[in-house]
């Protein structure tokens, strides 16, 4: 059960950071994390994956490698800090808490992903505080020709 206001979640951050442990790894762009033992779904800010799993939607290019890569350092219980964002609001519409995803050794993960291009930049209209960041990177992907950029774009 999510928590029921804001506060509670204020209680765990240090500085402006949320600390929470992963659960598990959804997809690409989605993870359960626990915070205070209690589970919340977490939508990373900024992103979006290639599907693997909507149910309404087919397998997308790179979904599974994008999937696995999250996985991959998203390990169970692995510790990260979730950074709330004030101009995107604490909840999509599905109910998820919207974060940028922080590692233990200060990489932004949401930066990584678009770095590495397991995933493209969007804000689903809703600016954020790192969107300059979030192009920068998914620019770096495209012009070196990395993940998505290679793999699902048609010449």
């Amino acid at each position: 059960m999510p928590p029921t206001s804001t506060y509670s979640l204020l209680a765990t951050r240090h500085s402006s950071h949320i600390r929470a442990e992963v659960v598990r790894v959804i997809d690409g762009d989605t993870a359960v994390f626990r915070i205070n033992n209690t589970e919340e779904t977490v939508r990373f800010l900024g992103i979006d994956a290639p599907e693997t799993v909507h149910p309404d939607k087919p397998v997308e290019c790179f979904g599974p490698e994008a999937s696995e890569f999250v996985k991959s350092v998203l390990e169970e219980e692995t510790a990260v800090y979730l950074e709330l964002d004030e101009m995107t609001g604490e909840r999509d519409k599905y109910g998820r808490l919207l974060a940028h995803i922080w590692l233990e050794d200060g990489t932004l993960f949401n930066e990584l992903l678009l770095q590495e291009g397991y995933a493209e930049f969007s804000n689903y209209g809703n600016a954020t505080e790192k969107d300059g960041r979030y192009t920068q990177a998914q620019s770096q992907a495209q012009s070196g020709k990395t993940g998505v950029w290679v793999h699902c774009v048609e010449n």
